[in-house]
């Protein structure tokens, strides 16, 4: 998302980027605009503190039970944001569901075989999330989407999926589960 960000400020980027970035987000992309050598000092210098095995595990040890106890902060408030939210039509997940349960006799995620039906029973029954496997915000307007562009995750895997800036694909995402990286 910060790098979207970037984009939004960048004058020479001809996309849109997102446009709800902070003042400190432009005072950073102006202040290393060009100075990629100061950029790259600063981006060497945290991977060489966060590859310090010994300093990363004593920053676990930072802080005091107690001091958790008594850590309070106040959530719960209701705020309004207006959001640009792309139309999806849910008869077509539906479809997708009934497909794969139909020939598989159960519906599990296509990246790792979780089962919501096999571990939750009837709260489970019938419940995965569809995934486009071409992210709509790729998608310039309105365009047509078959079955064969969804994919059946479960929860976990669907925000494996979106976790990175370039989302990954399925088969990118099956590959890591299998190799274990």
């Amino acid at each position: 998302m910060k790098l979207n960000n970037f984009k939004a400020i960048d004058p020479k980027y001809e996309g849109k980027g997102m446009d709800r970035y902070s003042k400190l987000d432009e005072e950073v992309f102006f202040e290393f605009q060009n100075n990629t050598d100061g950029l790259k000092r600063i981006a060497e210098q945290i991977k060489k503190t966060i590859s310090d095995s010994e300093l990363t595990e004593n920053l676990y040890r930072i802080g005091d039970d107690d001091e958790e106890e008594q850590l309070k902060v106040k959530e719960g408030k209701v705020i309004y944001k207006l959001h640009k939210h792309r139309e999806r039509n849910p008869k077509l997940n539906k479809k997708k569901k009934e497909n794969y349960l139909k020939k598989y006799r159960k519906l599990d995620c296509e990246i790792c075989g979780f089962d919501f039906y096999e571990i939750y029973g009837e709260l489970g029954k019938g419940f995965m999330e569809c995934h486009h496997k071409t992210p709509l915000s790729e998608i310039e307007g309105e365009s047509l989407t078959s079955i064969n562009d969804l994919a059946l995750v479960c929860a976990n895997c669907h925000r494996m999926l979106h976790r990175e800036l370039d989302s990954l694909s399925v088969d990118e995402l099956k590959k890591i589960i299998k190799n274990g990286s």
